[in-house]
């Protein structure tokens, strides 16, 4: 059964039955309102810090079973949402208006930043499933960024909009769990709440004077806060205000830190999801990356000069943080965030951060060169390894760029 259809049934289950002539509109949601502010009430006594239950633990300790639990409070946050702006002014939104809006979603847009690859646009497109998109699009329109990825039913592929080359990709990003899953999105809340020591939330209005709610949820690793459309209880915008381990995120092949803003509804450009007709297929991945620009001009060198001097030129912006000429000339290139470049530069001091120690003759094979080198990282650790290079042309001339795996 579908999630949409389950939380119908608990909803039904919680105030309507054969014998009860109370139905999911305001009368039911004042009485879950009042249930569920008793107890809050109770989580704000005045206890130590470490003793103090939160609604969530005082409802998870009580004897309902975890089901009907999990569709009291559900019900309960999605009515404390409402309750926030009513305070008697306004009518209450049946619950079913929730319900709603999910059914309801068809397109949305999302602008945000992933922890390794930073700033992102996407483009979801729904047909029948609000837990699963039909579409995706991810890429970045505002800044041009040639290169995209469409997951659709005809295909998965990346895209590189400046010279229509495509690559057929084995991961499709419709079966992960990067992105906001808007047709469980309450009960992915109530698990945060669950497993984590705080949630908060508190009405605000905003610069362009729109009531939201936000929603904070506060955990021994991180703390994030959504802002949520107090009528149709759907996330505005993500924001994670503390990491403490931000390796940890970044390890993941995709992990959101931020969503400046969501958008519902709303036409995506003409012909998005769709593979251009002269698109050429190529067979290598960082075939379909590289675009004129990108990596460094080899006309007038040797490839075992070229390779010599790719790697000493990514080294030695990598020891300026020179991030923009590293993105240029090495794939991938993930970009740390502001605070974890601020505490390697206050480690190292003067120290580089990586130093080329020796090099060995470099070598073809296949379509890729190779370079042996031996590195110090951080002024301690040595390291040895075979720099993968690769060439390519466009328009007569003759680049070249790092290109390991992603």
């Amino acid at each position: 059964m579908k999630y949409i259809e389950k939380t119908e049934k608990l909803i039904k289950n919680y105030g309507v039955h054969k014998n009860s002539t109370v139905k999911t509109t305001a009368e039911l949601d004042e009485r879950i309102l009042k249930d569920a502010f008793v107890v809050f009430q109770k989580s704000k006594q005045t206890i130590s810090a470490e003793l103090r239950p939160t609604l969530w633990r005082l409802i998870m300790k009580s004897r309902i079973s975890k089901l009907a639990t999990a569709a009291l409070v559900i019900i309960g946050l999605s009515i404390v949402f409402t309750g926030l702006f009513t305070n008697g002014a306004k009518p209450a939104y049946a619950i079913e208006q929730t319900l709603e809006a999910i059914r309801q979603i068809k397109t949305v847009y999302m602008a945000g930043e992933f922890y390794k690859q930073g700033e992102f646009e996407c483009w979801m497109q729904y047909d029948s499933n609000p837990d699963k998109p039909a579409y995706i699009w991810l890429g970045n329109l505002q800044i041009d960024s040639p290169l995209c990825k469409i997951c659709s039913p005809d295909g998965v592929f990346l895209l590189n909009r400046h010279t229509r080359r495509v690559f057929y990709a084995s991961r499709d990003e419709r079966d992960k769990n990067w992105y906001v899953n808007f047709g469980k999105f309450f009960e992915d809340i109530v698990k945060k709440a669950v497993q984590t020591d705080s949630i908060e939330i508190h009405p605000e209005t905003t610069d362009m004077n729109k009531e939201v709610i936000v929603v904070t949820i506060t955990s021994e690793k991180r703390q994030q806060q959504f802002r949520v459309d107090p009528e149709t209880k759907l996330p505005l915008s993500f924001t994670t205000l503390r990491e403490n381990d931000y390796m940890e995120m970044a390890r993941n092949t995709l992990a959101v830190k931020n969503l400046f803003e969501i958008r519902y509804n709303e036409e995506p450009p003409a012909g998005l999801f769709d593979m251009p007709e002269d698109a050429v297929v190529v067979e290598e991945e960082i075939d379909c990356i590289v675009h004129p620009g990108m990596g460094m001009p080899a006309d007038d060198m040797t490839a075992e000069e070229a390779c010599l001097q790719l790697v000493k030129k990514v080294i030695q912006a990598t020891n300026q943080f020179d991030y923009k000429t590293v993105q240029n000339l090495r794939f991938p290139a993930p970009i740390p965030p502001d605070e974890i470049l601020e505490a390697m530069k206050a480690q190292l001091g003067n120290q580089p951060l990586i130093e080329l120690i020796k090099h060995g003759n470099p070598y073809q094979h296949g379509d890729m060169w190779y370079l042996p080198v031996t590195l110090l990282e951080g002024g301690r650790k040595t390291k040895k390894e075979d720099i993968p290079i690769k060439f390519y042309e466009f328009d007569g001339k003759s680049y070249c760029i790092i290109a390991y795996e992603d």
